[in-house]
């Protein structure tokens, strides 16, 4: 699979992820068909395509089933081989610098990049479009997320972000944000690294008002979350067994 040029004037969303080991024994995949099946639903536009990234093949073949589903969504799958597969986290250092780095050379006008297990409605993207504006080589956007058993979201992790093309022209951040000691080891998450690096650059963080995003840790806990509310985790376990979620929807 390869991506395509929109042949419009429409912008056009990358959304990016990193997919670990076994990727089906969590919630990699579930969230993947979600973020697509909700995009594909109705118009939304923008033109979305999806690259997903690995150092493990077999995850990459589960990645291929799951876009196999929605053959109109433009996809890219990339291994990204390394020796530091399957040793956490040099293996995630390596993936989150490579994969910007890959993604330069593709034709796209902004990147959502998420976690594997992080889900946010896709509804959300064209807010974010017009919130970043005119300013689109300084400013970026923080998707908050909800942490499992948590109504709280991590305060300086970049887990989940969205900015144009431009802002990773000009910053060119894969090449700067994993400093490494003088063993050779990466300092720092790269996450944080990430977030204080493009602070302290001077890009401008947009923070979403409300938490409508969500880390999942396999597919029942993804029922808590649903059509832009977060439901009461408790509640939505005992419907996931009785077959009838329960909707509280939570203020941040």
């Amino acid at each position: 699979m390869s991506l395509e040029t929109s042949p419009t004037a429409r912008p056009r969303v990358i959304y990016a992820t990193i997919y670990p080991p076994n990727p089906e024994g969590r919630a990699e995949t579930f969230v993947t068909r979600e973020l697509l099946r909700e995009y594909a639903a109705e118009e939304r536009g923008f033109d979305l395509s999806v690259v997903i990234a690995s150092a493990h093949p077999a995850s990459l073949a589960a990645a291929e089933k799951v876009l196999a589903e929605f053959p109109a969504v433009p996809a890219r799958l990339i291994h990204l081989e390394t020796e530091h597969a399957g040793i956490r986290p040099e293996e995630i250092s390596f993936c989150k610098e490579k994969l910007p780095e890959r993604l330069m050379a593709e034709e796209f006008d902004y990147l959502l990049f998420m976690d594997a297990d992080v889900w946010t409605p896709i509804s959300q993207v064209a807010g974010w479009i017009a919130i970043i504006g005119g300013e689109t080589r300084r400013r970026f956007v923080k998707v908050k997320y909800c942490l499992r058993d948590k109504l709280a979201s991590p305060h300086d992790t970049l887990g989940a972000y969205f900015h144009h093309k431009a802002l990773l022209e000009e910053t060119r951040y894969w090449e700067k944000i994993f400093p490494r000691d003088a063993h050779g080891r990466r300092r720092g998450a790269p996450d944080c690294v990430l977030h204080n690096y493009l602070e302290g650059g001077g890009c401008r963080k947009i923070v979403p008002e409300r938490l409508m995003t969500y880390h999942f840790t396999n597919a029942d806990d993804a029922q808590v979350y649903q059509h832009g509310q977060l439901y009461s985790l408790v509640g939505a376990r005992a419907g996931v067994a009785s077959g009838e979620a329960r909707r509280e929807a939570l203020e941040p």
